[in-house]
């Protein structure tokens, strides 16, 4: 990260925290890390996607999602300081419940705001076959 701020190795730092909880399926740390009006825009629901306010509407959801993907493998494959935040790239692979192997890239938009993420903004390519 050369050239980074020192908010910037900070906002990466809890941004790493937080996925790190996610991959480890710690529903209660990966909440714990949402500021209390967080908004989480997941990459699958209605419009496009779904759009949770405020961590009561995001812990259930997070709770979810992490029971979907227990068993499967979820790695970082870059962290980008931005100003208020991070970027990061991502891929899941693992099994569905259905039986069928998945392949999943995706990027996630962070904004950090003291030491709570603010923002998660999710977007997703999904393998298919």
């Amino acid at each position: 990260m050369a050239n980074t701020s020192a908010i910037e190795t900070k906002n990466v730092a809890i941004v790493q925290e937080f996925l790190e909880a996610w991959a480890a399926g710690d529903a209660e740390g990966v909440v714990g890390l949402f500021a209390e009006d967080a908004v989480f825009s997941a990459s699958v629901g209605p419009e496009p996607g779904k759009t949770l306010t405020g961590r009561d509407k995001i812990a259930p959801a997070v709770s979810e999602m992490l029971k979907a993907a227990a068993g499967s493998k979820f790695a970082i494959t870059e962290i980008n300081a931005v100003a208020d935040g991070a970027v990061v790239t991502w891929t899941q692979t693992g099994v569905s419940h259905q039986g069928r192997s998945f392949n999943i890239k995706g990027i996630d938009v962070f904004k950090v705001k003291g030491e709570l993420v603010t923002l998660k903004n999710a977007y997703r390519k999904v393998e298919q076959s």
